[in-house]
């Protein structure tokens, strides 16, 4: 499996051949949109891991190595998704093309998970990283470097979310 930018139909092929495959490409999408939002960068194929239970039941992992290229300065206009979403890989550049092309190519429809169905996803996953980002670092401040973190990588992460929401409005 090619581990890199078109990795999702390949990805897809995998989970519907699961147990459980809607909940597993839900869990896929969820995870893949809520990177593009963070700007995490290292969310290659390879960071999704599939754990096999009794009876070969496979289930998607948890996701891990999460890390968001937003907070360095001069990564913020270079840095580019790990894995496409419909074509698309620039940092806070997300369209409704391109989440109709991922709809298609993703094998979604298969499971009744439509391009409706993206954009909603998109919307209430960037929604929430908007709505808890400040309390979150808040709650947080106590950590040492915590500050410093939050100068660097709040306003970038806002501004990828609110510029991603602001492209797939209808």
């Amino acid at each position: 499996m090619g581990f890199h930018r078109s990795a999702v139909p390949e990805i897809a092929t995998v989970l519907l051949g699961t147990f459980a495959p809607h909940k597993n490409m839900e869990h896929f999408v969820e995870d893949l949109f809520f990177c593009c939002l963070m700007g995490a960068t290292c969310a290659h194929a390879k960071n999704y891991a599939l754990l096999f239970g009794s009876e070969n039941v496979a289930f998607l992992s948890p996701l891990y190595d999460v890390a968001s290229m937003l907070g360095c300065s001069e990564m913020r206009r270079k840095a580019r998704l790990a894995m496409s979403i419909g074509g698309e890989m620039r940092l806070g550049r997300m369209s409704r093309q391109a989440l109709e092309r991922f709809a298609a190519a993703g094998k979604l429809e298969e499971l009744s998970l439509d391009v409706s169905w993206c954009i909603s996803l998109m919307q209430d996953i960037g929604k929430k990283i908007l709505a808890k980002e400040a309390s979150l670092f808040d709650e947080l401040a106590c950590i040492p470097g915590m500050e410093e973190l939050r100068a660097y990588l709040e306003a970038p992460r806002v501004e990828n979310a609110s510029s991603i929401l602001t492209c797939i409005e209808f």
